[in-house]
């Protein structure tokens, strides 16, 4: 072939592959407007989105952008909902910083069905999707009188270690424990401890063995270890999945949950390898549970998930 045909060819392809990304991208935006049409004339916030981010996440992250500063707070939520859901599949640090930046700007947002909802989203994020344009905007939200424990927390996900000095003064005293574990002194004590602060890793290992209601230790304290990522809090897992005490029964139809079906569910969310699939519904079987005391027996060391793909429930 010659110079001429193939410069002639690789025109041809070249012009071809540009009508093909035309289309691609008027069918994400065909995609992306017909489910923000439906959120706005109904109210309803799906978080279904699969037919959406199989697309080409660039195409979408650049047409999500018109829907994120939309004066309907369900069409907002929405959008942010599926950029989320982009970043926390996608292997790809270019894309996870690009949504993990949006997600905090929106923290800005004064409703508080967008920012409650998005700092949750952005705790499934390693520290190295924030970039220095989110971590700003962390240190704006915490430079509030009274950051929410949302922000106290992001600063632990993000590792933002400028942050310590401020997290320390909302810690307080280390020697206070009493109700220390209801308020943004106990998530300073977290988030510190998430990077690494000894005092504050043995702090919330002790307050979590002093608290005495079964159900928020089990439910809401044994997630708030795992947040730390510290080794010396996988001990204390690795006895709860040994345990079968019951939780008090919400109805009397059913009994309260076993201890142990929490500690797998803390684990299997965030320890890599784990050899049991996550269950939100808590329905670890006996099989299951064997395996997991099995394999957390004869681990020296656990590595830790940088990232989720469920949502952490810290709160």
């Amino acid at each position: 072939m010659s110079v001429k045909k193939m410069l002639t060819f690789i025109a041809a392809i070249v012009c071809f592959a540009a009508a093909l990304s035309i289309a691609h991208a008027g069918n994400v935006s065909e995609l992306i407007s017909h489910r923000m049409s439906e959120v706005a004339s109904n109210g309803v916030v799906s978080t279904k989105t699969e037919d959406i981010i199989a697309e080409n996440p660039e195409l979408v992250l650049a047409e999500l952008k018109q829907y994120e500063s939309s004066a309907n707070v369900n069409v907002r939520w929405h959008a942010y909902a599926i950029g989320w859901d982009i970043g926390r599949k996608s292997s790809d640090l270019r894309i996870r910083q690009e949504v993990v930046a949006r997600l905090t700007n929106a923290c800005l947002d004064k409703d508080p069905l967008i920012w409650q909802s998005i700092s949750e989203f952005l705790l499934c994020f390693a520290p190295e999707d924030f970039n220095e344009e989110a971590r700003q905007v962390i240190r704006k939200l915490m430079a509030s009188e009274s950051p929410s424990v949302r922000f106290i927390a992001l600063c632990g996900t993000a590792e933002l270690k400028d942050q310590i000095g401020r997290l320390q003064k909302i810690a307080g005293n280390k020697d206070e424990y009493g109700e220390i574990t209801t308020g943004t002194a106990w998530f300073a004590h977290l988030a510190l401890a998430r990077m690494g602060c000894k005092e504050d890793i043995a702090f919330c290992i002790k307050a979590f063995k002093l608290e005495q209601n079964i159900s928020r230790k089990m439910g809401v304290l044994l997630n708030d270890l795992m947040y730390t990522r510290q080794q010396e809090v996988v001990p204390i897992l690795v006895d709860y999945l040994d345990n079968y005490t019951r939780l008090p029964a919400v109805d009397k139809s059913f009994p309260g949950t076993p201890c142990n079906q929490y500690a797998a569910h803390a684990l299997s969310l965030t320890i890599e390898d784990f050899p049991v699939k996550y269950s939100s519904a808590l329905s670890y079987s006996e099989e299951e549970l064997n395996v997991a005391r099995e394999w957390m027996r004869i681990q020296d060391k656990v590595q830790f998930r940088r990232s989720l793909t469920n949502r952490p429930n810290l709160w």
